[in-house]
């Protein structure tokens, strides 16, 4: 069905991306404490767009933000052994539900991952899907957490993924990055 291999392109591609950057040696400071909660308020920036509809999110302002100039990957931001990528897909008539089979049939078929839990959740307001899996690399271990909603014809995938070591200590800062995405 074309709609599952649509949706499938851009959860691949938040996979490849985060896994890259968290096999990386980014030295950028992290802005969570050890026990995961956000930062203060204060160093948070605010990252915006139009295309293909308004949305906004904040981020930590000492995490490094790369703007693609991809419309499929608009963004991604970098934190210590950390990150957060943003992909936007256009799903046509795709349901959230359609969507999320075909997520599931994909992360599936990759090799060394396992889904950990799928669960209701909400971005930007709307009705979302959150997957969290883990993933073994040679002597590695990774741990993602993707929430995607559709909304107008478009699914909006954010993946949140680390070393499995770091992965909880910065889950509160990744949840507030999700929690304040607006459309």
């Amino acid at each position: 069905m074309r709609k599952r291999s649509v949706g499938a392109i851009g959860l691949l591609l938040a996979l490849v991306l985060v896994l890259a950057a968290c096999s990386s040696n980014d030295s950028s400071p992290s802005t969570a404490s050890a026990t995961g909660s956000p930062v203060p308020t204060e160093s948070t920036a605010t990252y915006s767009a139009s295309e293909p509809i308004d949305y906004s999110l904040e981020y930590p302002e000492l995490w490094k933000m790369d703007e693609s100039g991809d419309p499929a990957s608009p963004v991604q931001f970098f934190g210590e052994g950390v990150s957060i990528a943003l992909n936007i897909e256009e799903v046509g008539d795709a349901s959230l539900d359609d969507y999320a089979s075909a997520a599931q049939e994909q992360l599936d078929s990759i090799a060394n991952l396992t889904i950990e839990s799928q669960a209701d959740s909400t971005l930007g307001g709307e009705p979302a899907v959150t997957i969290i899996s883990t993933q073994t690399k040679g002597d590695s271990s990774f741990k993602r957490a993707q929430t995607f909603t559709v909304v107008d014809g478009q699914a909006f995938v954010v993946t949140y993924g680390g070393t499995e070591d770091r992965f909880d200590a910065d889950l509160g800062t990744a949840q507030a990055l999700i929690d304040s995405f607006t459309f």
